[in-house]
């Protein structure tokens, strides 16, 4: 598969990759709708929204910090560090 042969609004050529029996990505062939996507940008993620389910459920939310605490323990450094920054990030949102 190549390149979309489309061009972007600077006039270079597109680096989408093609989709469509025309040669286009989906941003040039109207499979998408780039205007509904750059307006939900900033908006509420479904992390976000899952993280305000928790808030409402004191019972997830207990199995949920039983469960970082495992994996703050982890021996895969990555694991624990991801683990980290989620209770740091949590612990930021609760103080303010």
């Amino acid at each position: 598969m190549g390149n979309c042969r489309s061009y972007n609004k600077r006039g270079e050529p597109c680096q989408g990759r093609i989709v469509d029996m025309h040669g286009l990505c989906p941003a040039h062939s109207g499979a998408v709708d780039m205007r509904a996507i750059g307006r939900k940008g900033g908006k509420v993620t479904q992390y976000g929204r899952l993280a305000a389910f928790v808030g409402a459920d004191d019972e997830l939310r207990a199995k949920a910090r039983e469960r970082l605490i495992e994996l703050l323990d982890s021996s895969d450094p990555k694991i624990a560090v991801e683990a980290a920054l989620i209770v740091l990030g949590a612990d930021e949102s609760e103080a303010a």
